[in-house]
């Protein structure tokens, strides 16, 4: 297959062991399906893209993080809930157990 279609085998030794990294974790149903795609961050970067179109000169560093914060608190409110969201608290555990401590807990402070 590889020689057939390179751009399609890579694809699959790229995200192989994400994929793989659900199943480990007991992942499974709406959450992984959701958890295993790039959609969720495609959608927020076109949005975030959509938002700061107009702006032509970016002075500095400083201000592309204040207009993407911004972007990000308007696209927050009308945001849908995570599908799979009840399977968050065995995502957490599953976690805990492979992560550092400080790691667990920045990831639940996020949650």
């Amino acid at each position: 297959m590889a020689s057939k279609h390179p751009g399609a085998a890579a694809s699959l030794r790229e995200d192989l062991e994400d994929t793989l990294t659900l199943q480990t974790l007991g992942i499974t149903g709406s959450l992984y399906r959701t958890l295993r795609t790039t959609n969720p961050i495609e959608n927020l970067n076109g949005l975030v893209a959509t938002y700061t179109r107009n702006v032509k000169r970016w002075s500095d560093g400083a201000m592309v993080l204040r207009w993407v914060a911004s972007a990000l608190n308007d696209a927050a409110a009308r945001m849908r809930r995570l599908r799979g969201c009840d399977q968050m608290k065995t995502l957490l555990q599953a976690l805990a157990q492979r992560s550092p401590k400080d790691t667990v807990e920045a990831t639940r402070q996020a949650a």
